[in-house]
């Protein structure tokens, strides 16, 4: 069975060639408080913290949540 985090990104995505970083600075407001806030959402740690890191991919699909109005 295919690995899901190696899933093919859709090459009309816009948003598949911008870095998660990228996404932030775009979406949330300022970001860079944020992203050194820590957040219950990854356990306590900051986002900043995730970045470069394989949970970086959660963070990601948070911010592209938020981009799309999708909130839990």
């Amino acid at each position: 069975m295919p690995d899901p985090a190696k899933r093919a990104t859709r090459t009309s995505d816009p948003d598949a060639k911008r870095t998660t970083r990228e996404l932030i600075d775009e979406i949330v407001p300022d970001a860079a408080v944020w992203l050194k806030t820590p957040n219950s959402l990854f356990g306590g740690r900051k986002p900043e913290e995730l970045l470069g890191k394989p949970e970086e991919a959660v963070l990601r699909n948070l911010v592209l949540g938020m981009k799309d109005g999708i909130f839990s």
